[in-house]
Order: structure tokens, then C-alpha cells, then sequence
């Protein structure tokens, strides 16, 4: 008793000092701040961050704009947005990698973002999306993403997506009666056996 191990060496108190005017927490992000007549939808994917700046002004060249922050790196990358009508209403990302998202709009039109390109979804056009739940990609096709679409008129798709085209858009399950479905999960199940 009363002796320590050769191993560990011998007990010492650890002592900090905190001089009283140092923050125990910072917190860091952009430089920039959204401008006056702009609103913000922001949402944390991969190491950063998606902010979406929809703009209320006349005179503003573009409606909205996309950009994506890499807290690793401090850096802000403006992301191409296709033109897709109405308001965006969500935005949701892809929370395996943060490389894709999806643009909801009020119109029915929706953006699936992959990277920095961008383009309509066609087949899910005038389905107001208002969940998706992602499937982990699969390390044979990296770029092609599965999805669960949720809407507002209480119906489930499902969605195989890959950077240029929607290559499966089915209905899985209509709701009855008809509400909107605001959070999805999913999960893989591997059979027994």
C-alpha cells in the first residue's frame, strides 16, 4: 500500500490555470454574415456546414444562393444551383458524406445537389418533399445515392439517384388517411442466415 506501480510513475494533482477573462468555449464559423433582406435555412452535413440565402429583394440577381462551409478548412464554396420555380421550402443533406442534398420547393420542383453541380429531379417533379431519409452509398457506386422521399400528401418514395439522372422513381406507400410525413428513418436489415 501507498506505493504506485513502476509502471505508472508517481501520482501527481494536475493543475490548470485559467486566467479570468479567457473563454472556457469559442465558438468559430464564417467571416460573412447574410445580407440585409436575406433569409437563412441552415443545416450541418459532413464536416460543415449547407446555407441556403433566399433573398427578398427586387434587385437581387439570383433569388437564392447556395453555399457550403468546410469547418476543417475555413472555406466557404458558393454551389451551383439549377432553376427549379417557387420558393425553396427545405433542405435536406445527405448525412453519410454531406456530399448530396436535395432542394425542396413549394412548386413541387426539387435540386439535388451532388458536389458543386446541380439539376432537377424530373421524375419527382410537383411531389412537395418534405423528409428524406438517405441510405449509406455503396463503395461500388460512390456517386449514386437511394433515398426515401417524404411528402406532404402523406405519400413514401423511394428514389435511386445518381449525379445525372434519377435512374428508379417508384411509390412505396400512399398514407390513408393523407398526411404529411415530416421525419423518416431507415435502416438496412441483412437476413439471417
Amino acid at each position: 500500500l501507498g506505493r504506485t506501480p513502476a509502471l505508472c510513475g508517481p501520482v501527481r494533482p494536475l493543475l490548470m490555470q485559467v486566467a479570468d477573462d479567457d473563454p472556457i468555449f469559442s465558438l468559430h464559423g464564417p467571416a460573412w454574415r447574410p445580407a440585409t433582406g436575406e433569409s437563412l435555412h441552415l443545416l450541418a452535413a459532413g464536416h460543415g456546414a449547407i446555407f441556403l440565402l433566399t433573398s427578398h429583394t427586387a434587385d437581387a440577381a439570383a433569388p437564392w444562393r447556395l453555399l457550403r462551409y468546410s469547418v476543417p478548412t475555413g472555406e466557404t464554396e458558393e454551389l451551383e444551383l439549377a432553376r427549379a420555380a417557387g420558393t425553396p421550402t427545405g433542405l435536406f443533406a445527405d448525412p453519410h458524406s454531406g456530399a448530396a442534398l436535395i432542394v425542396a420547393h413549394g412548386s413541387g420542383d426539387n435540386v439535388y445537389v451532388y458536389r458543386s453541380r446541380s439539376r432537377v429531379l424530373g421524375k419527382a417533379r410537383n411531389v412537395m418533399i418534405t423528409s428524406v431519409a438517405w441510405l449509406p452509398p455503396e463503395p461500388a457506386r460512390p456517386d449514386t445515392r437511394e433515398v426515401l422521399l417524404g411528402s406532404v400528401s402523406g405519400a413514401i418514395y423511394h428514389a435511386t439517384i445518381d449525379p445525372t439522372r434519377t435512374s428508379s422513381f417508384k411509390l412505396v406507400l400512399p398514407l390513408a388517411p393523407a398526411a404529411p410525413i415530416i421525419a423518416l428513418a431507415v435502416a438496412r436489415f441483412i437476413p439471417a442466415g
